[in-house]
């Protein structure tokens, strides 16, 4: 599994973002100096993803557990398939997770500007966020111990 987690800055959401999406468990403080963050993962239920996709922010399911909705399961997207119109008939989206901390292979790390994703909607009109993932950089693959590795906004690691 790639990508397990992401932590987003406070300052990402307004407060109707929090009320809406219910966000306030999602909060934690890492140090008495940190700022406040929000943590998605993976494992959690629900299992959510912020995403900004066509100029807005919004909190949609990470894949797609229900199988009645045909689309794939998993919560990442290979930019090799995507590429390749394997996903066209869904008709995806790229959108931005506004990650500044990333959890993958046992360990936080620090994202430079965000992830990318890939947002699909089900046949009900309902949003699902997938990470779009590429081959792991020598790097990233020694960190992380792991064969893949998200798209990364601006610099890679």
């Amino acid at each position: 599994m790639m990508c397990q987690g992401v932590s987003i800055d406070w300052r990402e959401f307004l407060d109707w973002h929090i009320e809406r999406y219910r966000l306030a468990w999602r909060s934690l403080t890492r140090t008495e100096e940190a700022e406040r963050e929000y943590l998605f993962l993976y494992k959690q239920t629900p299992r959510e993803l912020p995403v900004w996709c066509d100029g807005e922010l919004f909190v949609a399911e990470w894949g797609a557990r229900n199988r009645a909705t045909r689309l794939p399961s998993s919560g990442w997207c290979p930019r090799e398939v995507l590429e390749g119109g394997t996903w066209r008939e869904w008709q995806p989206l790229l959108g931005e997770i506004p990650a500044m901390y990333a959890y993958d292979g046992n360990v936080w790390f620090q994202v430079p500007k965000g992830i990318q994703a890939v947002v699909l909607s089900d046949q009900k009109g309902s949003k699902h966020v997938y990470v779009l993932t590429q081959p792991s950089s020598r790097y990233y693959e020694v960190m992380t111990r792991q064969d893949r590795m998200p798209v990364f906004l601006g610099e890679q690691i």
